[in-house]
């Protein structure tokens, strides 16, 4: 027994050892793992600030991304504003230049834009651009807008005729491109400047006008009279006897000017150059004579397909009569000798306005269905008419010039 309680001492004593060793070694582990935890205590306090840090940063950062959008938005609308400023800058500096051209004697020129013609754009009230790289200057540019009397330029059309002037203003496009509509439509040039007439009898406070006129038509080199067994005759030339029609009111004068539409709508032909003539006596308040005289010409576009009423020498004609225009212009703004403008019956139909006596306008007429060299050559011509110089002179007599004379006459 007592070995074999020796024996049993010696196991437990075996066992205590092996105990001890083993809680030395989890003592360890637990050492170290509570060094690791004191560490992961330290980096986790070390990442919290950090993260502090960083969020501190994120928030100082949203605040800089918030002033520099309110930066960017207050510079954006600034850009806007000031883009705004100078295109109303270079649209008042063109009108000005267009101002300046007109006292020069300048002849004027307006386009109207209908639909979006290809390669075609209106930056602004006064500019085309033609393909990006080309850019005309013009009087007035109507795009896609109602006519207006200020933007056809009627209303000082009408001040000038009431003023003494001769005035004219003629149709340019190809066919189909709205011109009539442009000239005699219902909103046209021709009810505005005669609006425009009326008006200016009350605002010029002229005591009293007599008023004259006529309705027809350039075919083939004859001129037709589409009211003439109502009035009494109206020379356009040499050779050329147009008869006009007394008017003392609007309605009067426009039913005249629907009579005649009407009567050249008959015809059936588009081979043809609309014109009407309105001549303007008035006396001011102040005892000046004045007399004005206004044409309107529609010129027939030049189109290659026939229509109805139209036929092969019709068009030749037409196609002749607008390239004489053409040329005319051409001639013009290269400073040509005027007396080796091309003849004919449209050039003395048009003869006050291509180098006359006359404060002239051309208004152009585009759309969609214009081809494109046709645009380009309509815009060119416009732009080559805008430098013919004319010499527009008024007839104007004071009330003292009127007595002197007068009395010269009785002496």
């Amino acid at each position: 027994q007592f070995l074999y309680f020796i024996g049993m001492l010696s196991a437990t004593e075996h066992q205590l050892r092996l105990i001890l060793a083993r809680s030395q070694k989890l003592e360890q582990n637990v050492a170290a793992q509570v060094a690791a935890v004191k560490e992961l205590g330290a980096e986790k306090e070390r990442v919290g600030r950090e993260l502090d840090e960083l969020r501190k940063r994120v928030a100082e950062l949203e605040d800089e991304e918030t002033s520099v959008d309110k930066q960017h938005r207050e510079c954006t609308l600034a850009l806007r504003e000031a883009a705004v400023e100078y295109s109303k800058t270079q649209l008042l500096a063109k009108r000005y230049q267009n101002t300046v051209a007109e006292l020069r004697g300048q002849c004027k020129a307006v386009v109207v834009v209908r639909g979006q013609p290809a390669g075609v754009s209106v930056p602004d009230a006064c500019t085309i651009e033609v393909d990006d790289d080309v850019a005309f200057c013009f009087d007035s540019v109507i795009h896609n807008a109602p006519l207006s009397a200020e933007s056809l330029g009627c209303v000082q059309m009408a001040n000038d005729t009431l003023a003494g002037f001769n005035t004219c203003a003629f149709s340019f496009g190809t066919a189909g491109s709205g011109k009539t509509r442009t000239m005699f439509g219902e909103d046209g040039a021709v009810r505005l400047f005669v609006q425009s007439i009326f008006d200016g009898l009350v605002e010029n406070e002229v005591t009293h006008f007599s008023m004259r006129c006529s309705l027809g038509e350039l075919h083939n080199d004859h001129f037709i009279d589409h009211l003439g067994e109502f009035g009494h005759s109206l020379s356009l030339g040499a050779t050329t006897e147009i008869r006009s029609l007394r008017v003392q009111t609007l309605e009067e004068t426009m039913n005249y000017v629907d009579l005649g539409l009407e009567r050249v709508r008959s015809q059936n032909r588009r081979e043809g150059h609309v014109f009407f003539a309105l001549s303007v006596e008035n006396f001011s308040r102040k005892g000046h004579f004045r007399k004005g005289s206004a044409l309107f010409v529609d010129l027939a576009g030049a189109s290659g397909s026939s229509g109805a009423g139209s036929s092969a020498p019709d068009r030749q004609w037409v196609l002749r009569s607008v390239s004489s225009v053409c040329n005319g212009i051409a001639m013009l703004a290269s400073d040509s000798n005027k007396a080796d403008l091309p003849t004919g019956s449209v050039m003395r139909l048009l003869r006050e306005a291509l180098g006359g006596n006359a404060k002239a306008t051309m208004i152009v007429a585009i759309d969609e269905s214009s081809h494109h060299e046709e645009t380009v050559s309509a815009l060119t011509y416009a732009s080559h008419f805008k430098s013919v110089v004319n010499c527009p002179t008024p007839y104007d007599i004071p009330a003292e010039l009127q007595r002197l004379n007068l009395e010269a006459s009785n002496a």
